[in-house]
């Protein structure tokens, strides 16, 4: 049964209850409609897909396939201004909405943008009514309201709760305090940090090291970045044991180049798509709005099988069947000779061998 007091405050003047404050306090993506109907509309499906998947994660709703239990850890790669950051800040306003004890630890490249995500989270909640037709908060969620003396931008409560919202720069202090959801919101500056491996080596031991500990028992963790490395906190957790535990929400700015058609073009058009192309180099192009890792861009091979000894019969010599070379000459530019000499065995390379020199032919 739903509180006297709370429905009465869904009541408009003829008495009859609003279907769209329902549908917003069940619905995230119906909450962000009712928020900002201007910004998320049907005719953009991406935005109700990622609506419904965090909203399945927050619920325990989505089911890892290998695992058979819910998701509680979730990637968000999308490309620049498709609102993923101002998503993330209507959610954890709606999942403070429908329970009120949720604890949320919020991590940004710095202390700067982490204040300002906390601050969005907050000033939404604590919004006051200044147009009878614009909903707020308070009117899908009436009795959920900051706490009033302890609501430092960066470190606050509801009512009726210890504590509910810090949030921190990389690297930031965070003892002491555990929490239900904990959101990273890209973590990497530029594309100068994606490539400093000192840079990527701290973030990753500051993560495993101080961040995970504080996430509680059964609690989700969101994951907000752009792909710019394989070594990014992305990748090595994808390519981590527990890397099947992530559902991985990733959309590319540009569905189809040939066909030029966009994830929303009212966002980011085909022709606006190839000025910013033309502009940028096409590794921070590819990174930025296609997800793709800078340095895996024109691999050959995205991965090697390796061996600590080569196969071998009952008496212990070499089993290959052949054995063959490939040499890539340099008669021209200014690049090495490489010539690779592997084993043959069952159809599959054994590499014996390297010769790379710039000696002239």
């Amino acid at each position: 049964m739903r509180d006297l007091t709370e429905l009465k405050e869904l009541l408009n003047p003829e008495g009859i209850v609003d279907g769209r404050i329902l549908a917003a306090q069940t619905t995230f993506y119906e909450y962000c409609k009712l928020m900002n109907p201007k910004f998320y509309r049907d005719d953009r499906p991406y935005q109700r897909d990622l609506c419904d998947t965090l909203q399945g994660i927050f619920e325990g709703r989505l089911i890892n396939p290998k695992t058979g239990e819910a998701y509680r850890n979730l990637m968000i790669n999308l490309p620049p201004r498709h609102g993923k950051s101002y998503t993330l800040t209507l959610f954890v306003q709606w999942c403070m909405g429908r329970r009120n004890e949720t604890r949320v630890i919020s991590v940004s490249y710095n202390d700067i943008l982490a204040g300002r995500f906390a601050r969005n989270v907050r000033d939404g909640i604590d919004a006051d009514k200044l147009d009878s037709k614009v909903p707020i908060f308070h009117d899908v969620f009436p009795s959920t309201r900051v706490k009033q003396g302890d609501a430092a931008a960066q470190l606050w409560s509801l009512e009726g709760q210890f504590f509910n919202y810090l949030a921190t720069g990389f690297g930031g202090t965070i003892t002491g305090i555990g929490c239900s959801m904990g959101i990273i919101d890209d973590p990497i500056k530029n594309d100068q940090e994606a490539f400093n491996d000192r840079v990527l080596d701290e973030q990753w031991s500051w993560y495993t090291d101080t961040f995970l500990s504080r996430i509680e028992e059964g609690g989700m963790q969101i994951l907000v970045m752009t792909r710019w490395s394989t070594k990014d906190l992305c990748g090595r957790l994808l390519e981590s044991e527990d890397g099947d535990d992530w559902f991985v929400f990733c959309r590319r700015a540009c569905l189809d180049e040939s066909r030029g058609t966009m994830l929303c073009p009212a966002l980011l058009s085909f022709k606006s798509y190839q000025k910013k192309r033309r502009l940028t180099s096409a590794e921070i192009a590819d990174a930025n709005y296609q997800q793709e890792p800078v340095d895996i861009k024109g691999k050959l091979y995205t991965s090697f099988r390796t061996y600590t000894d080569i196969p071998r019969d009952e008496e212990g010599k070499p089993a290959f069947g052949e054995i063959i070379s490939y040499t890539d000459t340099a008669d021209t530019g200014a690049d090495d000779l490489v010539s690779i000499v592997a084993g043959v065995y069952e159809g599959e390379g054994y590499i014996l061998d390297v010769l790379m020199t710039d000696a002239p032919m």
